[in-house]
């Protein structure tokens, strides 16, 4: 035995080993609580992780969804723009069938009018007129 137990009685040994007793039950309590804090600890940077992941995706679907709704948008526009072009070829081409029977007409108004010109020429030519 050391030095410093030698004088002490035998209940001052089990007061001692009691209290060494103590302190050791203290210092696993201790280790246990430390380990369960670093438990709680990791199942928390772990669930963070899992919502990081989460937004990660969440991100990346939004972004694509994004882009879909872009495309379809784009594509949209461009059907509306091809359907006002073929309205405006379709406007034209109306105008200018209109407009070609307007100048048949006047074309056959000037023909009649000739006929007639050349008609009365020659009835005054024949004295009919």
């Amino acid at each position: 035995m050391s030095d410093q137990y030698r004088n002490l009685t035998a209940e001052q040994l089990r007061q001692e080993l009691a209290a060494r007793d103590t302190r050791i039950n203290d210092l696993e309590q201790t280790l246990d609580a430390e380990r369960r804090a670093r438990q709680e600890l990791q199942n928390a940077v772990n669930y963070l992780q899992e919502q990081q992941a989460e937004i990660e995706r969440l991100t990346a679907e939004r972004d694509a969804e994004k882009q879909r709704a872009d495309a379809q948008q784009q594509r949209a526009e461009v059907a509306e723009a091809r359907l006002q072009q073929e309205r405006d070829v379709r406007q034209a081409v109306q105008q200018l069938h209109e407009e070609f029977k307007y100048a048949q007409l006047i074309a056959e108004r000037r023909h009649l009018a000739q006929c007639y010109l050349t008609c009365a020429a020659q009835a005054r030519a024949f004295g009919c007129a």
